[in-house]
This record gives structure tokens, sequence and C-alpha cells, in this order.
């Protein structure tokens, strides 16, 4: 009799393959023209949307499975239960944020990787499917390791230094999906028997050990390694015997590209694969921000140990004053820790004790091939946990579906990990509403406010002012704090924008947020208002260089000199803190310290020193961040917010000061001509060229 793939492994094995191609972005600025078809395309621009995709899959086939089968397969309890009673305490602080919107959508994120795990015990089997799913999943890493290793062969001559990133958000997270499907790729390897199945999963396996190479992310290195060394010892204690010598064919042939790729002949500068193996200065920069991302995680987990809520984390990473605001923890336990409270990261580093203990229960009874099977997937484990001991991993919808899919692939693949229970029909139509149709019904609800924002954006590109005001109205009635935002920006209607602000500052309290709202009544000559909005910003964010220069300037115009010198200073002894001196791009020199000095050395305050001081700075400024804004212009784009014109308008700044500079009174002249000199210089290249 011909056997056939049921409509439920077909969705799994789709959605996994998926999950490795378009499920590399998460959620946090809104771009143009996301739709379904562009998230099938690559996600880049609608990570929500790709999320219901792929939650389409997962759910339509846990829907399948419970209403096909009257016997379900059911994880081990104590597996089984960890999960769900994780996804239900990060929902708890869902109600506990402040961005409920954002929260909402991050959680929704956990409700997806509770029903893939779910999917993959019920249907994945113990024979066929478990091999049929890793290879969707090492398929899936294969292609989008070779479209990263495409661009690199583009872009070599010009830029061997080039880091891949493929469809994925940035080099670091598509490291993580590639450590992750290695120990599967190896263990296939080793499993089947047919030396053209063997050459086809080698393949696969060096595209995507040398994609990882390519990546130049030691931290996808290291946890590789962990995961490839636990497969290799599982295999060996589960007596995998010499066929285990394979799976490092693979390994050595991807080393051999990589090391004859550092002697291949390149453009000028540093040769390919340079940030592996040196660049000090900026390895140590990178780390120190790590630390102290890592440092004010842990400072929020203990002022609130129940959560934050999922998702809020670039949010409120500045509070302890340690970092900028920063979109993730790089670190997945302080920031599951952060979101979802201590407990959820307990419930779920138990989930995975209780897996290991299941997967290595009576291992040595079971079948060589079973047992390699289950090799690959504890060394995934493996390296997806030390992955997230440098990375967000969670927060990439792609890594945290193959995850929990492995898990539940592991233990179908053990002795006594899962069993099938006999379900009553209304029971099972139960389940399949609350862990099919109703996630679904809030992934679309979730997608839907993502495309909200992009067709706002969408319409603001193409001069459309029809759409643009049809996104306006959508805006008025939605509580997406960031849809209200970009409504703000772009109406032209002042009373409206001000009421959108006032909305969004209440709907998602970012100091963002608080800023815009702040220059409105600025702009009204409301600067007792102004006070008022920046103060309450400045809780979350207190450092906040931006905020911090509008605060003392509204403080002056509402004739509080004293308070407005005491901000100021405020404002410049940011320059003494990690917050000022390690931070996420290097490039980047912010100015408000240095015109904050400017303003009181114009009121006779330390004088020598603060224009000495400003000078200094925005000579830093001219030397490291400068040289991109030029780079950025001849492209039309601006370096980080900072356009050519904002560039020429700081320059003059210190211009001004140097010139001051030399005229004054025990200050050191020579400051002063060099940086005329070097500030007047800087000025010309700025000027645009006559063609």
């Amino acid at each position: 009799m011909k056997e056939y793939i049921k409509l439920d492994l077909l969705l799994l094995l789709l959605a996994l393959f998926a999950a490795a191609v378009i499920g590399g972005h998460f959620s946090f600025m809104a771009q143009p023209g996301a739709g379904f078809g562009n998230a099938l395309l690559g996600g880049s621009e609608s990570p929500l949307t790709t999320r219901l995709i792929l939650g389409l899959l997962i759910c339509g086939g846990l829907a399948y499975n419970l209403l096909s089968n009257r016997a379900v397969t059911i994880p081990r309890q104590s597996v089984g239960l960890m999960l769900p009673l994780a996804v239900l305490i990060i929902g708890f602080a869902v109600a506990g944020s402040e961005f409920k919107v954002a929260s909402f959508d991050a959680w929704l994120h956990w409700v997806v990787y509770a029903c893939v795990f779910f999917l993959a015990v019920a249907c994945v089997g113990r024979r066929h499917g478990p091999k049929m799913a890793l290879t969707a999943i090492v398929i899936g890493a294969a292609l989008i390791s070779l479209i990263g290793i495409r661009d690199y062969l583009e872009i070599f001559r010009v830029e061997p230094t080039y880091r891949i990133f493929s469809r994925w958000h940035q080099p670091n997270a598509l490291a993580g999906l590639l450590c992750a499907a290695l120990p599967l790729s190896l263990a296939l390897i080793v499993q089947v028997a047919r030396k053209q199945e063997k050459l086809l999963y080698g393949v696969g396996a060096v595209l995507i050990a040398f994609g990882l190479v390519l990546t130049q992310s030691k931290g996808g290195y290291l946890a590789a390694g962990v995961g490839v060394l636990g497969m290799l010892g599982a295999m060996t204690a589960w007596k995998g015997g010499k066929k285990v010598l394979t799976a490092l064919v693979p390994l050595a042939v991807a080393a051999l590209m990589g090391f004859a790729l550092t002697k291949a002949p390149a453009g000028e500068g540093a040769g390919a694969l340079a940030r592996v193996g040196g660049q000090a200065a900026e390895a140590t920069q990178s780390q120190a921000f790590r630390i102290n991302l890592w440092k004010s995680a842990a400072e929020l987990v203990q002022k609130k140990p129940l959560g934050w809520g999922p998702g809020t984390f670039g949010e409120e990473s500045a509070r302890p004053g340690l970092v900028m605001p920063t979109e993730t923890a790089h670190q997945a336990y302080l920031q599951l820790a952060f979101e979802g409270g201590i407990i959820s990261l307990l419930l779920v580093l138990g989930m995975a004790v209780f897996w290991v203990i299941e997967i290595f229960r009576g291992a040595r009874k079971l079948s060589t091939d079973q047992n390699v099977l289950r090799a690959g997937t504890f060394g995934c484990l493996l390296a997806v946990g030390a992955h997230g001991l440098v990375e967000s991993s969670f927060a990439y919808i792609g890594i945290g579906i193959i995850l929990f899919a492995v898990l539940g692939i592991g233990l179908n693949l053990s002795t006594d990990g899962s069993r099938p229970e006999l379900m009553p029909k209304g029971f099972r139509f139960g389940l399949v509403l609350l862990l099919c149709a109703i996630p679904l019904l809030l992934l679309s609800l979730s997608s839907s406010s993502e495309m909200a924002r992009s067709n706002l954006i969408t319409a603001v590109v193409n001069s459309d002012q029809a759409a643009l005001e049809t996104s306006l109205k959508q805006a008025e009635s939605s509580r997406d704090g960031e849809l209200i935002y970009l409504s703000s920006r772009y109406t032209r209607d002042p009373a409206r924008q001000k009421t959108a602000l006032l909305r969004a500052v209440t709907n998602a309290p970012s100091i963002k947020h608080h800023r815009a709202l702040a220059a409105v009544h600025a702009a009204e000559g409301q600067p007792g208002q102004t006070v008022s909005v920046l103060e309450q910003g400045l809780v979350r964010d207190p450092n906040n260089l931006a905020a911090l220069e509008m605060l003392y300037l509204a403080q002056e115009e509402l004739g509080d000199q004293e308070k407005a010198i005491e901000t100021a200073r405020r404002l410049v002894a940011v320059e003494q803190t990690p917050y000022f001196q390690v931070r996420a791009l290097a490039e980047f020199v912010p100015v408000q310290t240095f015109k904050a000095r400017l303003w009181l050395a114009s009121l006779g305050l330390d004088r020598t020193e603060n224009l000495s001081k400003a000078v200094e700075g925005l000579l830093d400024f001219r030397r490291t961040t400068v040289p991109q804004v030029i780079l950025y212009a001849s492209q039309d784009l601006a370096y980080s917010g900072i356009d050519r014109d904002e560039a020429v308008e700081i320059l003059n700044q210190g211009l001004s000061a140097a010139e001051l500079l030399i005229s004054t009174e025990g200050a050191d002249p020579s400051l002063g001509s060099a940086a005329v000199n070097e500030f007047s210089d800087a000025l010309a290249e700025l000027s645009p060229s006559d063609d």
C-alpha cells in the first residue's frame, strides 16, 4: 500500500521550511509596501504578516490533526505542561505592560511556539516523519545560507569584510538559525545509508557551515561548536559507531573554504573574515555595550520580577541609565526574565531540563538510526541555548519555531517522551477553538495593525492623499501607539497632530512620543507644558540627550535660569557615563552635550573648560561621524538621523566655538587654530559638488 504524507505533517514541513526562509525579522519599524506577498518573498518588511503565514500553517496542521484523530499524541506531562504555563505567565505580563499593543504582539510569538511544539509531537510519529521534518529545516537553512553566500561573492571584491545576513535581520540572527540547523544536517548525514543521500545532505551541511563562517559571528561559532560537540558526544555514547566520523567531513570542507577565502586577493583595506581575527577596539566596544545591556536587563528584572511585558525592552532598557534605548537585550534568558518575569524563565529552563532527561532515558536500547537523529535534536537545543547567551534568539520567530518543533520531534524519538491519548470529540473541538481558531484570529489582528502602519507609510511615499486620509482616520480609532504616532507625523492639521500625540503618549509612553509632544508644546509657545511632558518621558530614559537638551531650553524660555543651568549640567555629566561612552554605533558621536557646554560657556560658567571640551567633542564628531554622513549623503540618505544640512550646522557651531576659543583667556590657542582648520576642511567636504 502506497504511503502518503498526511496534511498535518505536510503543513508542518512547509512551516519549518518557511520559518528558516522568512522568519528572521522582528517588528520594530513600519516599512512601506508590506503585504502577504512580500512576506512570502522575504518578510523583511512585514514580520507580523510573516508570522501570520507561519501561524496559518501551524494552526491549520494542528486543527487537522485534532479533528481527524480520536487518539492524539501528546508529550509527557513533565515536559508538556511547562510551555503552556510559561505562555500563560508571559500573557499575564501583558496586562502589566505600559505598551499593551506591542506586548500583545510579542506574546503571540510564544503562542505560536506552543502550537508548533504540540503539532510536532502530534504528527511527526517515530518512523519517517522526524527525518522529513529535520530535512525541511536543513533545506530552508541551506537555501537561505546559499543566498547569503551568493551575496557575499557579488560584493567580495569591493568589500571583503562584508558579513552576510541574507533575508534575516542581521548577521548574528542568521548565525542563530545556522548554528541550530548545523547539528541537524550532520545527524542526517550519519543517519542515511545511500551515498546519494549522504552527498545531498553533505552539500546542505557545507552550505550551512560556510554560511555560518561568513556571518563572522563569534557567538554563532561558539554556539555551533557547543551544538556539534554535544551531538557527537551523544552519538558516541549511544553507540553511533564509526559513522559519527562522517559528520566531520562537511565541517572540514567549510573550514578549508573559509581558510582559502582569507588567502584570496581582495580590494584595499582589511581582508576577508577580518572581523573574526582582530579589530580589538571594535570587539572591546561591542563587548562593553553588551555587558551594559545585560546589567540594565538584570537591574530591571530585580525591580519588576514579574515582568515588564513582552516586546518592551526597547522602550524600558534605558531606565538604569547605562545604555541608549536598544530593541533587544542580546541575551535570550535575561530578555525572557525581563519580559515575562523570572517564573516564565524558570518554566522554559525547566522544560529544557526535563526534555533532556526524557531523550537520555533508555537511549542505548533504541536503534542507532533513531539515536542519531535524537542526538541531532540534542545538539540543536545546545546550539540555540548557547546562542541565547549572546543574542535574543526568541525574538526571531524562525528560530523559536524551529527550536520548539525540534523539541517535539526529539520527544517522539525517545522511549517514552510522548504517547497517544484518546480524546472525546467535543474536547478535541474545544482544543481546536482554543489552540487554533483563537490564535489565528489574534495573529490576524496583530498583522492588521502592522498593515495599517505600512499602509500609512506607503500612502506618504506614493503621495496618495486619499489613502493617507483613510489611514489617518483608522489611526483615530486605534490603540496602537506607533500607528497613532505615525499619523501625527503626516497630518497637516496641527490640532489633529496634537490630539494624536496625546493619545500616542497615553497608549505607548515612549521617550520618542514624549519628545514629539513636547516639540508641539514648544512650537505653541507653552514652555511649562513642554517641561512637564519631558520630565514624564525622562523617567523612562533619564539620560536621553535630545530630551535633556529640549528641557533646559524650555526651562530657559520659562524664565527658570537656575533649573536650566542644572539641567544643562546634568546633560554634560552624561559624558562620563557608559550611556555616552559605550554606544551601539561607535561611529555616531552625539553632540547635545557639547551644545550644552557652549550654552553654559555663553553664560560665563566654566567658560574655558566648557569651550575647550565642546571643541574637542565636536572635533570627534567631525573625525568620526562626518565621514559616515558624507558616505550616506552620496546615496541621498541620512546617517543615524543626521543629513548633510544638519552636519553643516553642527560644524559651523564648532567653527564659531573654535574661533572663540583662540581669544579666550587661559585656553590653548593651538587647539582653537587646529580646530578652525579641521572644521573648515570638513565644511568644504560637505559642500555639494558642482556635478
